[in-house]
């Protein structure tokens, strides 16, 4: 078992940026919907980048419900960084990130701008606002 969980890689930027491997952990992160960049944005955007529930037909155990981005541009963004991720191309992976987040302020444009994002764990208002004016 690698020492690096999921759970850890907050920030995909300061990963794929960084001289950590693309191990089994990280594949298995890039490659579910809740813990991608698209997930990371759901959580910070969640009025602008929804998710939906889609059924597929798993044998044998029947149907399973697993979210996907309702935007599909962000969901095949999202398949292109997974694909990326487990053929361990972080240029490539980089290049894809860089696009959500393209994505994600189009979006935010299309919705009037007025979309706030959710604070992170122990962000203030302040700090909240700071981010916005961009200082």
């Amino acid at each position: 078992m690698s020492k690096y969980k999921r759970a850890e890689v907050e920030d995909w930027r300061e990963f794929l940026e960084g001289r950590r491997i693309i191990d089994e952990d990280i594949i298995k992160a890039a490659e579910e919907w809740d813990t991608c960049p698209v997930g990371h944005m759901h959580r910070k955007y969640p009025s602008v980048v929804r998710m939906i529930s889609v059924q597929l037909d798993m044998p044998p155990k029947g149907k399973r419900s697993f979210p996907s981005p309702e935007d599909l541009v962000l969901k095949e963004l999202g398949e292109l960084f997974f694909s990326d991720v487990e053929y361990n191309d972080k240029k490539g992976a980089l290049q894809i990130l860089e696009r959500i987040e393209e994505r994600v302020g189009v979006l935010v444009k299309l919705k009037g701008g007025a979309v706030r994002r959710r604070r992170r764990k122990g962000e203030t208002k302040n700090d909240e606002l700071r981010e916005e004016k961009g200082s």
